[in-house]
C-alpha cells in the first residue's frame, strides 16, 4: 500500500495529466473552456459515484466546496485574470 507521500505524489501527477487533457480537449474541440470544465466536472463526479458511492462522493464534494469558499477573494482575482501559458 502506498504511503501518504507516495499517494500525494500520485495525486499531483494525476492532476497534471488531467489539466493537460482538459486543455487538449479545449484545443482540439474548439468548445469554450467553461463547457469543457463543466463536462469534466460532471464526468468526474459521475465516475466517483460509481466507484466510491453517493455518500463518499457527496462528502468529497462538500469538502472541496468548503475549500473553494475559504480561498481569499484577493487570491481568486489573479487566477481569473491569468493568461494560460504553455501549449494551450
Amino acid at each position: 500500500m502506498a504511503d501518504d507521500a507516495e499517494k500525494a505524489g500520485e495525486v499531483d501527477r494525476a492532476t497534471d495529466v488531467m489539466l493537460e487533457a482538459i486543455i487538449e480537449a479545449h484545443r482540439m474541440s474548439g468548445l469554450p473552456l467553461d463547457a469543457i470544465l463543466a463536462g469534466a466536472h460532471i464526468a468526474s463526479v459521475e465516475l466517483m459515484v460509481r466507484i466510491l458511492g453517493q455518500d463518499v462522493t457527496a462528502s468529497c464534494c462538500d469538502r472541496a466546496a468548503a475549500q473553494v469558499r475559504s480561498i481569499p477573494r484577493q487570491c481568486l482575482t489573479p487566477l481569473a485574470l491569468a493568461v494560460p501559458a504553455g501549449r494551450a
